[in-house]
């Protein structure tokens, strides 16, 4: 992503841009806490204050911190940070029913932590906006969810339990007001985008007949 990702909604949260290149999907808008914006705004500082002789416009927000004098080269992969991060962290103990002498139990054991990985992160942000009844097309313009096949096919195997979790979803009042906001942002983009068709940008001809 670039360091200049942040924009602000007219009600004056900010709101990163990011590129979905794999679907062809440019400047989309995904809402965030205000934490994480936070969290944002600091990396942004601490580019800048690093590569203060180089342009804003060609900075990137994670710089590779190899062979890159400027700033202005991505960071390959954040894989292997990620995971010595996660593996340094203590133990995150759950609650997990057991099953002890015939008896039914509950044990605080510890998380699976190879289960945490950035991938993941996407797929617990789309079911916090799924727990709490966001309409599948909502889901689907946030790029939450690949398809609306694999999406309405979520709904139907879990509407129970997401019925059960809107009693008690434990949601904050920011986080709920991320889930709203959500929903706005993604009306906003559909007024603007109305009557423009999406086209996506052509596929490079890699057959090796076709190669010089």
């Amino acid at each position: 992503m670039p360091l200049e990702c942040l924009e602000k909604d007219p009600d004056g949260t900010l709101v990163p841009l990011y590129d979905n290149s794999k679907n062809y999907r440019l400047g989309r808008r995904l809402p965030i806490a205000k934490a994480t914006a936070a969290v944002i705004t600091d990396q942004q500082e601490r580019v800048r204050e690093r590569f203060p002789n180089t342009p804003a416009g060609k900075l990137k927000l994670l710089a590779s911190p190899v062979a890159n004098p400027g700033g202005t080269k991505p960071s390959g992969s954040i894989g292997d940070a990620h995971r010595a991060r996660v593996d340094a962290l203590p133990d995150i103990m759950m609650p997990v029913v057991v099953e002890v002498e015939g008896q039914l139990v509950t044990k605080m054991l510890p998380f699976d932590k190879s289960k945490i990985f950035p991938y993941a992160y996407q797929h617990s942000f789309a079911q916090r906006h799924a727990d709490a009844n966001i309409a599948p097309d909502v889901l689907m313009d946030l790029d939450l969810l690949r398809s609306r096949e694999r999406l309405m096919s979520a709904f139907e195997a879990d509407d129970w339990a997401r019925s059960e979790a809107m009693t008690s979803d434990g949601l904050s009042e920011e986080e709920r007001a991320q889930v709203e906001k959500a929903v706005a942002v993604v009306r906003r983009g559909r007024v603007v985008m109305l009557g423009t068709p999406r086209v996506g940008q052509p596929l490079p001809d890699v057959r090796p007949w076709r190669l010089p």
